[in-house]
């Protein structure tokens, strides 16, 4: 239709970390910080961030409309639950153990 905004996505590139981090830093700001005091805005910054593993591991996406990053997001073969480069306590490299049996 005319107006829609038409939505990709594709794997996200070390090109676009900029765009990223800035997306990232706006979304816990403007969008957590809705429903978050300062003090859960300040411990998400800790805890959040752009993960530069996934993107080399190519587990890491981007959404983009009307020739900009929207959104983006991903999932880790990595045994680390969380956190971005930034949070280098949180960090484990290793692969992740996956169960591959089907369950009984």
């Amino acid at each position: 239709m005319p107006g829609e905004t038409v939505f990709t996505h594709r794997l996200a590139t070390p090109a676009d970390l900029s765009a990223l981090e800035i997306l990232m830093a706006f979304s816990i700001r403007e969008l957590i910080g809705r429903h978050l005091g300062p003090a859960g805005v300040q411990a998400s910054f800790e805890i959040m961030g752009v993960d530069t593993t996934l993107i080399a591991d190519s587990t890491y996406f981007v959404v983009e409309g009307e020739g900009r990053i929207v959104g983006c997001g991903g999932w880790s073969r990595r045994a680390t639950l969380y956190g971005g480069d930034h949070s280098l306590e949180l960090r484990e490299p290793r692969l992740a153990e996956i169960d591959t049996r089907p369950p009984t």
